[in-house]
């Protein structure tokens, strides 16, 4: 007897994300993914109609995952600053967790064959810059960030320089510490924040 349709879908995109973490995106294909889950081609097939649909849903599942990770602490009544740490270690500490993210975030797979997986990941982007500049905007407005730039401009810093270590990390095959540099990263958003103007802090290189 089969597997429950959900329970066969979960287990082909689980499967996919390990794939992705172990090989990247260009490599992966629904036989690769039939091999890795021990079913038939058509078995993946039954379940998504082509490998972007397959891949869509991958990107639907990290990213439930991952705003289900950070969403209460953008909405908690802590402090900003004490919510952008927390925020910033939960969002590496789910990378961490999960390899494939930069992997697929910057494929080419992502960037230009497809529209499609391309505008979930704009969309994912555009969800997570509105959450930041909230928060920003909440410290400023508690007198607590002082910075000159616009609370949506320092978000997009944030979001940017967070990606940026995710590609640092890919690239050199996950040899450092990604919860490490959270640290680092937050050292760097509080030297922006609290800047009276943008001459009295440096660009993370």
């Amino acid at each position: 007897m089969g597997k429950p349709s959900e329970q066969r879908q979960e287990e082909i995109v689980t499967s996919t994300i390990e794939l992705c973490a172990e090989q990247g995106v260009n490599k992966i294909t629904t036989q690769v993914i039939a091999d890795r889950v021990g079913v038939a081609q058509a078995t993946i097939f039954k379940h998504f109609k082509t490998r972007d649909d397959v891949f869509e849903a991958v990107l639907r599942w990290l990213s439930g995952r991952m705003f289900k990770a950070v969403e209460p602490m953008f909405k908690s009544d802590l402090s900003a600053d004490v919510r952008l740490q927390n925020i910033v270690q939960k969002q590496l500490h789910f990378a961490s967790n999960h390899k494939a993210l930069p992997r697929i975030l910057f494929s080419d797979r992502l960037h230009s064959d497809s529209s499609v997986l391309k505008g979930i990941v704009q969309q994912v982007m555009a969800r997570m810059t509105e959450a930041f500049t909230q928060l920003i905007q909440d410290g400023m407005d508690a007198g607590m960030f002082t910075c000159q730039q616009s609370a949506q401009e320092v978000a997009k810093l944030v979001v940017s320089t967070m990606q940026g270590t995710l590609m640092r990390w890919s690239i050199y095959d996950y040899n450092f510490d990604l919860q490490a540099e959270g640290q680092g990263l937050y050292q760097y958003y509080m030297q922006a924040l609290m800047a009276q103007n943008p001459a009295q802090w440096q660009p993370r290189g």
